[in-house]
């Protein structure tokens, strides 16, 4: 029988994703993104599900999109089912209010890395590497440029278009890791950070994440009105809005 592309373990608030395709560095198929999407969506309402952790077999994270299915030979449609596939999972990562954290180990590229920037932390080993190289190979890595440019704005575009392959230090050093540890210390802190998002208040947890990601689409005086509108809203359950 064949093994599953995707795997799941779920147990006290906290469900592992894992991605399962060790000979292809867990290169991402149209299915398995679905299958992504699904799990958020679908389990969204849950409130018994606190944390969602993204981890690969085989000692590499993932290799980004599998590249087999959007050659000119699959045709357009299946090429469009692909794409939309990426898109819908970027937007479920995006919308969703379950913390998020990649547990990365060796290669996180292209659509790899932008799983990763999607979620909320990063916990990488010290051989994590991350980078587009799709330029390198004529391939225009347009929608995984999205998480990463909502990062790191500056370089994003130059990272894109030299292919350059950043150790995870370096990644680090540019605020798009939280953490780099030994190999054997990476699940671990992984564990124990998730175990801390689950034991908070769910109420408080759902909406410090609603907050955060309000706040990173707003100006600081937009932002500072916004925030003063939800602690009056948390403490008297009245809006601000409009009021002197």
């Amino acid at each position: 029988m064949k093994e599953r592309d995707i795997l799941t373990e779920e147990e006290g608030g906290i469900l592992r994703i894992i991605l399962n395709r060790p000979r292809v560095r867990n290169a991402l198929t149209t299915s398995m993104m679905d299958e992504i999407t699904s799990h958020l969506e679908t389990r969204e309402n849950s409130p018994a599900l606190r944390v969602v952790i993204f981890s690969g077999a085989g000692g590499s994270f993932c290799s980004g999109s599998d590249f087999r299915q959007i050659q000119p030979d699959q045709g357009v449609e299946k090429i469009r089912q692909h794409l939309k596939a990426i898109a819908d999972m970027y937007k479920a990562l995006r919308k969703t209010s379950k913390f998020l954290i990649a547990e990365v180990h060796g290669n996180a590229l292209g659509g790899g890395m932008a799983l990763a920037l999607a979620c909320d932390w990063i916990i990488a080993s010290v051989d994590a590497r991350f980078g587009l190289p799709e330029m390198k190979l004529g391939f225009l890595p347009a929608l995984a440029l999205v998480p990463l440019a909502h990062r790191i704005r500056e370089r994003a575009l130059e990272l894109m278009m030299t292919g350059e392959i950043l150790e995870a230090a370096q990644a680090q050093a540019l605020g798009l890791v939280s953490q780099v540890l030994g190999k054997d210390q990476v699940s671990s802190r992984v564990g124990d950070l998730a175990r801390l998002l689950v034991s908070g208040d769910p109420d408080s947890s759902a909406m410090a994440k609603r907050v955060y990601r309000t706040l990173l689409s707003m100006d600081y005086e937009q932002g500072v009105d916004y925030a003063a509108g939800v602690i009056l809203s948390r403490l008297c359950g009245e809006e601000m809005t409009g009021r002197k």
